[in-house]
């Protein structure tokens, strides 16, 4: 185990040291974009098809990053674009990239939903994955699952358009590839009663946690048995107060230009609203990844962008944010939850979070774990807590019950080491925190 341990450490370096120079550009030339794919769209008739009903499928060639960390552990890679619904019950068509392990288990599906937080289409998973222009800390969870023998799949749960932070569209996505993976047996070998958990960090736990509001009336024959959701962004309005005129700047337009694809009158108020001189570089957001996106915006004070400084209180943002942008309000998550978040987050405030956690644990959720961390960040608890949450997916996931009721841990833990291998035993532990340490940075930039 510890030569293994070693090795994926070793491979995770490599990837970032070899891949940009050696295969980075071949594979951007080659790996057709989704705005250009013909396989991103819509068959004719599709919008008679039931929610999660599989449209069309093709496999691809396993991720260079996920080879590297698992070398022939992924038997197949599968993406299949399936029926889903918009925040006002318009079909969509929407696609989901499914790992295959080989010898795996087919009663274990995970979803790691990636936090991909741009409104332009082009930096969805499904294409991200295969160039490698968004690895991140996603890839080793993703890697991870399958060393463990569990199917695993990343959707592109943003829709479409890449509506980014509408919470409805991306529950509806997360819910409905969920369903599209069950009825994928004939291609995956996957069981249509699998048991399913969910994990994301900040944009990504977006979308977990917006699917578990809904999921009861959305999706209720899921059989949802976990899910772990870090650097929670509970209330967007709050992030865009929070980031503004910081390093994380490009979030907001990001954020606006992704609610204005899904809603017509907030699309017409950026058209009246926005200072026309500079109207053209906000909206600009929709065609770059994030983090090309946080270096455009960078220390901008966003506001001046607009005719009215205050322009996030204006009738339409508000209309929009306060529909699709706040969590806890359209249900109670009726699965184990395991929570973990930084009190010191620089971009969506703790007591968001608290007040999430404290909303549920009063209308009786059924199981919550809150791991309260008081000294991390967003980013670095979103790694540092993962450790605690994937031994908690392991837990699910292998059928052992969860606490019942709402357990609150305040956590001082700041730096990860080989004594987490106490904390999720000893052979997943060290793997954990290899792969988690060398994974934060970005493995490879465009």
């Amino acid at each position: 185990m510890r030569f293994f341990v070693t090795l994926l450490a070793f491979a995770l370096v490599n990837v970032s040291i070899a891949v940009p120079t050696q295969q980075a550009k071949r594979l951007l030339n080659t790996v057709v974009k989704p705005s250009q794919d013909p396989f991103y769209q819509a068959p004719t008739g599709y919008e008679n098809a039931a929610p999660g009903t599989i449209l069309n499928s093709r496999q691809i060639a396993v991720p260079l990053a996920i080879e590297l960390l698992t070398p022939g552990i992924t038997s197949s890679v599968w993406q299949v674009q399936y029926r889903s619904t918009d925040d006002a019950g318009n079909p969509l068509a929407m696609v989901t990239t499914i790992f295959v392990p080989v010898d795996g288990d087919t009663n274990k599906f995970f979803t790691q939903a990636i936090a991909y937080d741009s409104s332009s289409i082009d930096c969805s998973p499904s294409y991200s994955l295969r160039v490698l222009t968004q690895a991140s800390p996603d890839i080793a969870a993703i890697a991870l699952g399958l060393y463990d023998g569990w199917y695993v799949q990343s959707p592109d749960f943003e829709g479409p358009s890449a509506a980014f932070t509408n919470g409805i569209i991306s529950a509806h996505g997360m819910l409905d590839s969920l369903r599209a993976g069950l009825l994928s047996t004939n291609m995956t070998g996957l069981a249509p009663t699998a048991r399913i958990a969910l994990n994301g960090g900040s944009g990504g736990a977006l979308g977990c946690e917006w699917a578990l509001e809904l999921q009861s009336t959305y999706a209720p024959e899921l059989n949802i048995a976990g899910a772990t959701l870090g650097s929670l962004t509970p209330v967007v309005q709050t992030v865009i107060e929070t980031v503004n005129g910081g390093a994380f700047a490009g979030l907001i337009p990001a954020a606006i230009t992704g609610l204005a694809k899904a809603s017509t009158a907030l699309d017409a108020y950026l058209n009246a609203s926005l200072v026309p001189e500079t109207a053209a570089n906000f909206r600009s957001a929709e065609t770059r990844c994030v983090n090309d996106n946080q270096a455009f915006y960078a220390s901008q004070n966003v506001s001046n962008y607009f005719t009215n400084p205050n322009w996030i209180e204006d009738e339409v943002p508000q209309e929009v944010l306060k529909s699709v942008g706040i969590m806890g309000l359209h249900g109670v998550p009726q699965v184990p939850i395991y929570v973990y978040k930084g009190a010191e987050d620089e971009l969506s405030t703790v007591l968001d979070t608290d007040a999430l956690v404290t909303k549920y644990c009063h209308e009786s959720a059924p199981s919550i774990v809150y791991v309260r961390n008081i000294v991390t960040g967003h980013e670095t608890e979103s790694l540092i807590g993962f450790v605690g949450a994937y031994e908690y997916l392991q837990e699910r996931l292998n059928g052992i019950p969860p606490l019942e009721g709402c357990t609150i841990i305040n956590s001082t833990k700041s730096t990860l080491n080989n004594t987490d291998s106490t904390a999720l035993g000893a052979i997943i532990g060290p793997k954990v925190v290899s792969v988690l340490q060398n994974a934060l940075p970005s493995l490879l930039t465009e």
